[in-house]
């Protein structure tokens, strides 16, 4: 099952994000090695990732702002 996700992933001019996640999730560290390796699940794991931290950083500073 992991391996069609991958395949069609890999395939794919737009790949799914969370189906990516249940490709690490489920498939360890093999799978981690083979996502981080593919140039464009790399960028896209990098986008993803990055928006959520800056995201939580943004809501953590609202709330600092709200407190004062």
């Amino acid at each position: 099952m992991l391996k069609k996700i991958f395949e069609v992933q890999l395939l794919s001019n737009n790949p799914d994000y969370e189906e990516l996640k249940k490709c690490y999730y489920h498939g360890g560290e093999k799978y981690k090695e083979k996502l981080l390796s593919t140039e464009k699940f790399l960028r896209l794991i990098i986008k993803k990732e990055v928006y959520q931290i800056n995201y939580k950083r943004r809501r953590r500073w609202r709330r600092t702002l709200r407190r004062k």
